[in-house]
């Protein structure tokens, strides 16, 4: 597991290290987690597809939409218990090794 403190360093962490999967709050200071997904998609190899789980504190109603239309694959609302998300990072897995199998 590695930590980036915003979107910037997120994206310069993430051009060289290629996790299983990727937690990405919405509301990184600077370049926002919609913006990061949108760029990491943008830049991925053909066939490639890093599962996003998007988090945030947010509470306007739209975010399950932005986040699917930003190119993530789910999203949860802090605050989040250590069972919520396992369990979410879980079926993000899953859903990421049958897209591959297929």
């Amino acid at each position: 597991m590695r930590h980036a403190a915003d979107g910037l360093a997120a994206l310069s962490l993430l051009h060289d290290w290629q996790p299983d999967a990727l937690l990405l709050d919405l509301d990184l200071p600077g370049v926002d987690g919609f913006a990061v997904a949108r760029l990491l998609r943008a830049r991925e190899a053909e066939g490639a597809h890093l599962p996003i789980l998007a988090i945030s504190a947010r509470s306007g109603g739209d975010e399950v939409d932005l986040v699917a239309a930003a190119g993530m694959d789910g999203f949860l609302r802090k605050p989040i218990t250590g069972a919520v998300l396992a369990e979410a990072l879980a079926t993000l897995m899953q859903r990421s090794a049958s897209r591959r199998a297929a």
